[in-house]
């Protein structure tokens, strides 16, 4: 690559990234970081907090899924780090803030569903299911997505996770009753545009997995790109377009830490608020 090139995708990298000390690290952090730089490290501006602290590790999560590190290798100067922890560790977490400080929306947490379910899925959209969405529809099969919303909002904002059956009824039914994206959907699952890409009504590599009241849905999207497995919005008559969440990994990630916050009564910055939990212990996000 020329140096004006590489200049170019740094100075890119730079201004959706911001610069952390390390003396704001714990000091086993520091094995993780390049012995020759340990005095900063690149850590992605997130929409709602600087660094993101789990399980005593800090994890580096994309802003809008279109610049990072894992994705433009080039621009990964040393002492950048990704830590990523994995899904039943991050749904063990949940579950039990959940049961301690939401018991309701715990309580609507369906069990795992026949794995043939899954299958059944990925067969009729005819491509392969992130890893990590497949790991967490194994520890839990959803909420039932009632309009009364008795379980309260799961995922922000407003959303709750569709059980394994439900998605494939959402994705057939979209599939049979809503337009293709022309610049976009060909035959046999060939699409035009890469994942992250915006667009409408709705695109075949699209699978819903979570729902809110008013129809809108939280989709991953499985076209290719570096951007594959980013959770896209898709809301009827709006089309589709990019969530700030890379992955379900990423996704869960942000529910861990954020019922980790408001356990803890932690100030947050960039003026988020906390999640609310009514008098029937149903969660509800701002």
């Amino acid at each position: 690559m020329h140096n004006s090139e590489a200049g170019n995708r740094l100075r890119s990298f730079k201004q959706t990234h911001r610069i952390l000390d390390v003396d704001r690290l714990i000091s086993q952090w520091n094995k993780v970081l390049d012995p020759n730089d340990q005095e900063r490290f690149w850590v992605p501006i997130t929409p709602w907090n600087q660094a993101r602290w789990v399980h005593g590790e800090v994890r580096c999560v994309r802003k809008s899924g279109r610049i990072s590190p894992a994705s433009n290798p080039d621009v990964t100067t040393r002492g950048v780090v990704f830590v990523t922890v994995p899904v039943n560790q991050l749904w063990q977490q949940i579950m039990n803030l959940l049961r301690e400080h939401a018991p309701a929306t715990a309580r609507e947490i369906r069990p795992p569903g026949p794995a043939d379910d899954i299958r059944g899925l990925q067969g009729l959209v005819g491509l392969v299911l992130p890893d990590d969405l497949v790991g967490w529809w194994a520890l839990m099969d959803g909420i039932v997505d009632r309009y009364d919303q008795r379980a309260g909002d799961l995922v922000p904002h407003a959303f709750v996770p569709l059980a394994v059956r439900r998605a494939h009824e959402e994705y057939r039914r979209m599939s049979d009753s809503t337009a293709t994206d022309p610049t976009c959907c060909g035959r046999g699952q060939v699409h035009q545009n890469h994942a992250g890409d915006d667009g409408g009504p709705f695109c075949t590599a699209l699978v819903p997995i979570c729902r809110d009241i008013t129809g809108a849905s939280l989709c991953v999207d499985l076209r290719s790109g570096p951007d594959h497995g980013m959770i896209m919005t898709m809301a009827p008559g709006d089309g589709f377009s990019a969530t700030h969440w890379g992955s379900v990994t990423e996704m869960l990630t942000e529910i861990a830490e954020r019922l980790d916050a408001y356990a803890r009564q932690a100030e947050l910055p960039y003026g988020e608020k906390h999640p609310t939990v009514n008098d029937e212990g149903m969660l509800q996000w701002p």
